[in-house]
């Protein structure tokens, strides 16, 4: 495993959309929602929040190491602050489409995952929120129980904006990132060759 640029994740989650459209791969394949795809779904999930933390916060020399399987996390960011190498263990957690789990509600997501992490200290775990509606913001995110706990997603249709908000060692967020027409396109480009499973294709 090595650290990659966002550049270089970005280029890389692309040429693998090219390759699923050029054999017209079934919508599942395309939504990496396949066991030999999940490697590649949490790298896409990573991706999304590596880009809406360091934008909001600054940060231009984001970097992601995606973490072999048996990890006790799924990746590591690492930045520059104030001239000093900082890092994150991010282990990653989605809030599925509700094609995929209709009862599971985010409160109960939120439950299950704060239990599960509560004694892992060091660790910050991400949330994607892969869901049509807007983030709830009245949800609460207990601080006593997980060293960081971030929720992040789309806050705009078309990848308009992207949000974060929660908390970790350095401090609380709540951030909306707007993106630029170039990222804008980058990532768009990927969400409508099937990256996000809310798109009615991989509902087929």
């Amino acid at each position: 495993m090595a650290f990659e640029s966002l550049r270089e994740i970005f280029a890389y989650l692309g040429d693998i959309q090219d390759r699923h459209k050029a054999i017209d791969a079934p919508a599942m394949v395309r939504a990496l929602r396949t066991n030999s795809g999940k490697k590649d779904r949490e790298k896409w999930h990573a991706l999304i929040f590596a880009y809406a933390y360091s934008t909001a916060l600054g940060f231009s020399d984001m970097q992601i190491q995606m973490e072999p399987q048996d990890s006790e996390h799924d990746a590591t960011l690492r930045w520059k602050k104030n001239g000093v190498e900082a890092q994150m263990l991010l282990q990653l957690k989605e809030f599925v489409p509700e094609a995929l789990n209709p009862t599971l509600t985010i409160e109960e997501l939120i439950s299950r995952i704060s239990a599960q992490y509560k004694h892992s200290k060091g660790i910050t775990v991400g949330l994607f929120l892969n869901r049509e509606s807007r983030y709830d913001s009245k949800v609460v995110i207990s601080e006593t129980l997980l060293d960081g706990f971030v929720i992040f997603g789309v806050s705009k249709p078309n990848f308009g904006e992207l949000f974060f908000t929660g908390f970790d060692k350095w401090g609380k967020y709540n951030h909306f990132v707007p993106l630029t027409p170039k990222k804008k396109r980058n990532i768009s480009r990927l969400e409508r060759k099937g990256w996000s499973s809310r798109k009615k294709k991989n509902h087929e």
